[in-house]
């Protein structure tokens, strides 16, 4: 169990996960240790990437149990070109992939949808809803 603080000071008490993997896909440095410093809270094994091309070789080698992927990478769409790729291929099809952007709009949640995508996560959320989404995605509670 950990404690983890709800935007009223108030406590939560979290389960720990059973040391499940997420790599990381944003091409934002700070974007990337924020995420892993919050989902080290929680104890998952965190892998991280700054590319799609960093992504693909990572996923050479690791199996994830979800992926976090920035809908915006490099330039517009290469978020989006990444999950569709891996929603298409054999070999990483069945890897929960979620969408995170800072965007909140209607069209960037379907834009992800439309990409195959499991999920979609707002930057910006507090901590405990991000991970409530998270814990959802990796069949948690």
């Amino acid at each position: 169990m950990s404690r983890i603080s709800t935007h009223n000071g108030a406590f939560k008490e979290r389960q720990k996960p059973v040391s499940q993997t997420i790599l990381v896909v944003d091409d934002d440095p700070t974007n990337r240790e924020l995420l892993e410093a919050i989902l080290h809270l929680m104890d998952y094994r965190v892998v991280m990437a700054a590319s799609s091309d960093q992504a693909r070789s990572i996923l050479r080698d690791t199996r994830p149990d979800l992926v976090i992927l920035d809908v915006r990478l490099r330039y517009e769409t290469e978020g989006l070109d990444l999950c569709r790729e891996l929603k298409s291929t054999d070999t990483t099809a069945s890897i929960r992939v979620a969408m995170i952007s800072a965007l909140d709009g209607e069209s960037e949640q379907q834009a992800a949808k439309a990409a195959g995508a499991d999920g979609f996560l707002r930057r910006g959320l507090e901590v405990p809803a991000l991970l409530d989404q998270i814990a959802a995605l990796l069949g948690g509670s």
